[in-house]
């Protein structure tokens, strides 16, 4: 007893050592820029970097959400009045040791069991999709505040400032798209195969027809 609480002891201090130590990190790279700016009478420059890192993490962490939240939760409410327990045969039904109960308890209710699950792998995705555009707030900040060039390029007769501006933004936000929308299609897919709506087997796959709906969909 006195070791397994000296070891989770130890655990939490590894763990906290190294939150403390990120921190450290983000805020002494806070604190650096702040007088860096500060000294060059920026500050209102670095405000507002700061506050356009945030909000665009902010947009694309709730657009993010909202666009896996719905295709989790649509799965999941689809799963919960038409789900089947995995049929025997099924791949979910191998043994794997220690996780088999864990799994088998999982399986055979469905994702009803863990209606939370949905939201919170949707919020940790979409802050994680959220975090991955902070590196290019200048790309948008270019693109609200653009101007045109005045002069057109001779193929397609638009305003070189859409290359430089708009052209970069819109590839930017097509890859998040695409992102999201392949997320959402992975996690549908582990909602349906959990419920037993779609099913792996030896040698085939097993679909219902609104599986088909939605995945095809997306």
């Amino acid at each position: 007893m006195n070791a397994d609480k000296l070891r989770r002891g130890i655990g939490l201090l590894v763990l906290l050592a190294v939150i403390v130590l990120i921190l450290i990190t983000i805020f002494a790279g806070f604190i650096i820029d702040y007088l860096w700016f500060g000294a060059l009478n920026y500050t209102g420059v670095f405000w507002r970097i700061l506050f356009a890192k945030f909000w665009y993490f902010l947009l694309f962490a709730v657009i993010g959400f909202l666009i896996l939240a719905g295709n989790f939760l649509f799965a999941h409410r689809f799963s919960k009045k038409r789900g089947t327990p995995p049929s025997a045969g099924s791949i979910m039904n191998f043994e794997l040791g220690e996780y088999t109960e864990p799994i088998r308890q999982l399986t055979e209710g469905g994702i009803r069991k863990l209606p939370m699950l949905v939201f919170v792998v949707a919020a940790v995705l979409a802050i994680l999709a959220g975090l991955t555009m902070i590196p290019y707030w200048e790309r948008f900040l270019r693109y609200f505040n653009s101007v045109p060039f005045g002069s057109t390029d001779p193929i397609y007769d638009k305003d070189i400032g859409f290359y430089v501006f708009s052209m970069p933004v819109h590839t930017l936000f097509r890859g998040w798209l695409m992102s999201m929308i392949v997320f959402s299609f992975i996690g549908a897919g582990i909602i349906y195969w959990v419920s037993g709506m779609f099913k792996v087997y030896e040698r085939s796959v097993s679909f219902s027809q609104g599986v088909k709906i939605h995945l095809y969909a997306l």
